[in-house]
């Protein structure tokens, strides 16, 4: 009886105990080439074995912070407008570990539309294409330039 009473009197003094986390975090900061940080960059970070992912915007510092991953290997991507895309993968996260991939650089990248022509293609002998009517087969065709109709 005298050990149940100290039991029960030990954990009444004990208070709480802190609770560990088996989750993770990533954080980071993006930037451009000249180091300035980079609002509101499109952020989009995926579980490589489940295929989870989670999407978010960094702040007006250019931050993001990804809390509660669940232990496990990860890829982020982002992008911003005017500027090429940022990957990275195999990024290891262990319960309570805190990540930080720092400052992370986007490069100035081109916007840019190509149209691709394949190719031209001609009438049979009869004048007509087997496509289409041959107005808009001739008009398609001095489009692309061709000269074999």
């Amino acid at each position: 009886m005298r050990s149940t009473f100290m039991a029960v009197l030990a954990f009444a003094f004990m208070g709480e105990m802190p609770a560990q986390s088996v989750t993770g975090q990533i954080s980071g900061t993006v930037t451009d080439q000249g180091g300035s940080v980079i609002a509101g960059s499109s952020v989009r970070l995926t579980h490589d074995m489940s295929k989870q992912a989670r999407s978010f915007s960094t702040d007006g510092s250019g931050n993001f912070l990804c809390t509660n991953l669940v232990p496990g290997d990860y890829s982020v991507h982002i992008e911003h407008a005017g500027f090429k895309g940022y990957d990275q993968r195999g990024i290891s996260v262990s319960a309570e570990e805190r990540v930080a991939l720092h400052e992370i650089r986007l490069t100035v990248g081109e916007v840019s539309s190509t149209v691709e022509v394949v190719g031209c293609f001609a009438l049979d002998k009869s004048g007509e294409s087997p496509y289409s009517h041959r107005g808009l087969v001739e008009a398609i065709a001095k489009a692309l330039k061709c000269t074999n109709f």
